[in-house]
């Protein structure tokens, strides 16, 4: 009977505890309080699981960015399984998985475009079930841009064949799951410069009701109208990557650059965040980021400084890719960060060299992460953080709006 009684006395207890527990703040009341917060991350694969979306839920976010790879379209988790280690359940839903793509190939005729884009529509349910199970997007205000994986294909850009598919899966999915996606892709559909087709998925969206404690953020896609990459030597599959000096190579469409500028120099906010699927500030290797086309890089930093300059505005770059995290300082353009955080479920065992990185190896997390900025209007001062899978704080660093602005050309 006492054992009884305790457990009836527990269960109580519990439930008041949990009954007491602050809520979370809406992303309307966060827009209007002194500390903002968004989140974002990227390279999930969707046949994972993924306690790290509970975690970004529960960090108290306003809104998340998925800066690309929310799916993984051109290959399974466990490809190349025999060289690695992958549960024998898993290995068989990978095979399952394998012979129902190959079958969907064979009944288009061995169409691969078509059954590519028949894969990618499947790719994108499994994460429609996983963020309606959580109701992740009416909790979190959730904005997107892709990256290769979501594209369509490993580092592809503008010679992926199906792109106006892939593109038009794209706006489907997310303007099916977040009404902030539907409403920017609207609004672009009837401009000039509009959303979707070749034209390529960037957006921009302001967190704020005041302009001085609104919050811009610009996604630019970089994968639609960008130059095939430069490859070192020609052996098939070679990864390796060299900037190219041709002047008519590109990253982004004349289209989009004229609508990146109109953006950045757009009234209407305090801050500036520009979003982007690859990194733009870790110094050069043989990876794929900004670096592969030094003339866009330096048009891309060249506007990005004219805006802050002249505006007496503060901005960061926030990225994506390569599997792990970590926080980067451009070599002259001393106030200016690329905060990367990547991946949601992807990891690499040990991160590649870059000079550029700040603090050393301290903001660097190799397990599956998500990124947090936080912004204080009061004090102006913005911070970067990076936490685990479970939710812990891995890094931070505090910025003052003064240290990430461009100083007033004299």
């Amino acid at each position: 009977m006492r054992s009884w009684l305790r457990a009836a006395f527990l269960l109580s207890f519990l439930s008041l505890t949990h009954a007491s527990k602050e809520q979370p703040a809406t992303p309307e009341q966060q827009e209007g309080a002194e500390l903002w917060r968004i989140g974002f991350g990227s390279c999930h694969q969707q046949y994972k699981p993924t306690p790290i979306f509970d975690s970004i839920i529960s960090s108290n976010v306003s809104a998340f960015a998925f800066l690309g790879d929310a799916v993984y379209n051109d290959y399974d988790d466990c490809q190349g399984f025999w060289n690695k280690p992958c549960g024998i359940f898993r290995r068989y839903a990978v095979r399952v998985r394998e012979v129902k793509r190959a079958l969907r190939l064979l009944w288009l005729g061995g169409n691969k475009e078509k059954a590519a884009a028949a894969n990618l529509d499947e790719s994108y349910a499994v994460l429609g079930v996983k963020l309606s199970k959580l109701k992740f997007c009416e909790k979190v205000d959730t904005v997107a841009t892709w990256d290769d994986h979501d594209y369509g294909e490993n580092d592809a850009g503008s010679e992926l064949p199906w792109k106006e598919e892939s593109a038009a899966l794209f706006t489907k999915f997310w303007s099916s799951v977040s009404p902030r996606m539907a409403a920017a892709m609207s609004s672009q559909q009837e401009c000039p410069q509009s959303f979707g087709g070749t034209r390529g998925v960037y957006t921009s969206h302001d967190f704020g009701k005041d302009p001085e404690t609104t919050a811009r953020l610009i996604l630019l896609d970089a994968r639609t109208a960008r130059t095939e990459l430069t490859k070192l030597g020609t052996v098939k599959g070679e990864e390796d990557y060299i900037p190219t000096y041709d002047p008519n190579a590109r990253v982004l469409s004349e289209e989009q650059w004229q609508w990146f500028e109109a953006e950045l120099f757009r009234p209407g906010a305090a801050l500036l965040i520009v979003g982007s699927g690859t990194q733009v500030l870790r110094d050069a290797n043989m990876c794929e980021h900004w670096d592969n086309f030094p003339k866009e890089k330096e048009r891309l930093l060249r506007l990005i400084e004219s805006a802050s300059s002249s505006r007496g505005i503060p901005v960061v770059i926030i990225s994506g890719d390569v599997h792990y995290s970590e926080l980067s300082k451009h070599s002259t353009h001393g106030w200016l960060f690329d905060a990367t955080s990547s991946g949601l479920t992807e990891t690499w065992p040990e991160p590649h060299p870059n000079l550029a990185r700040v603090d050393g190896d301290a903001s660097v997390v190799t397990e599956p992460n998500f990124g947090v900025l936080v912004v204080d209007w009061i004090s102006r001062q913005l911070t970067v953080e990076f936490h685990d899978e479970l939710g812990l704080l891995r890094y931070a660093k505090s910025l003052k709006f003064n240290d990430i602005t461009a100083p007033r050309a004299r």
